[in-house]
């Protein structure tokens, strides 16, 4: 998980390849998606939508594929699309959350995504990983997560395109990797890998997730040592990208200060994501996303016990 430019020579053959079932199709549109051969993958999903295998699909199958199209159609500038594609998706699959999420984005903004999230945990990172990560204990969280060897510009790739779950997590491993090499070495000849603070940074800047979540990569930075105090950075605010300096647990947009700060403590908001999560468990995936949240809580708050 690390030779993105070596991916993308696969790009051509892969969008030419015809998808002989559901399965082969759902890999091939994320595959592409995941490279961000945007046109491609939409070439390839009108190819499924007159493939035989089309018609028998299962309902759930048929909402991803229609989900992740319309992925393709926002990152492709194709509002009218996309919003057609994700309702569609949701026809098929009501309890679709991500489909439902993207789709009040894009309305509520009146424009197409940019970065829409497209993919799950399971679609991005290793099962196997992600079990020892979820039965972590607090004294084993460090070793879990340095046991994960994809590359930085991999975590950067599955932030712009996960779900809030995903997006906790590259931005955890990330965090983690800020003291520490990256796993992957850059390839021979090829360009030099990016590392997590320039991500992270990076990552501020985009109109991905929520103001919460970019002002939290921002204030990691400061206390890291890795923003100075008087330093100016780009920060997209929900409707603009604006210059502002990190003040610690707040963020200024100079010369007022701003009211984006960090909610009454560590204890208290993780208290708050923990009440908040367990409300929403269901089902199986739902308990592994809790203990999975439960366990960045812990690695991000020295000292504290979550059971």
């Amino acid at each position: 998980m690390g030779d993105e430019t070596g991916a993308r020579a696969l790009g051509v053959p892969l969008a030419q390849a015809p998808a002989r079932r559901s399965e082969d199709a759902y890999g091939q549109l994320t595959a592409l998606l995941l490279i961000h051969e945007d046109q491609a993958a939409w070439d390839a999903f009108e190819c499924m939508e007159r493939a035989a295998w089309a018609a028998s699909e299962r309902r759930h199958r048929v909402a991803e594929r229609l989900h992740l199209a319309a992925g393709a159609a926002s990152r492709l500038g194709r509002a009218d699309q996309a919003r057609t594609l994700w309702r569609e998706a949701l026809e098929q699959d009501p309890r679709h959350a991500t489909a439902a999420e993207n789709l009040a984005v894009l309305e509520r903004d009146a424009a197409p995504l940019t970065c829409p999230a497209l993919f799950g945990w399971r679609q991005v990172l290793p099962i196997d990983w992600m079990r020892r990560l979820s039965e972590a204990d607090a004294a084993h969280l460090e070793s879990a997560l340095g046991a994960l060897t994809a590359s930085d510009a991999y975590l950067e790739t599955i932030y712009l395109a996960g779900d809030a779950t995903v997006r906790a997590l590259g931005a955890q491993l990330l965090t983690h990797r800020l003291t520490r090499e990256s796993p992957v070495q850059p390839i021979p000849g090829g360009p030099p890998e990016r590392r997590a603070a320039v991500i992270l940074r990076d990552l501020a800047r985009q109109p991905v997730g929520t103001s919460e979540e970019r002002t939290e990569l921002l204030r990691t930075l400061r206390e890291s040592g890795l923003v100075d105090g008087d330093e100016t950075v780009q920060y997209w605010d929900g409707k603009v990208l604006r210059s502002v300096q990190v003040l610690s647990t707040q963020i200024d947009r100079a010369p007022r200060p701003t009211e984006l700060s960090r909610a009454q403590g560590e204890d208290a908001s993780a208290d708050a994501l923990i009440a908040k999560l367990e409300q929403l468990v269901e089902t199986d995936d739902d308990r592994r996303r809790l203990a999975l949240a439960k366990a960045r809580v812990a690695l991000a708050s020295p000292g504290r016990r979550i059971t």
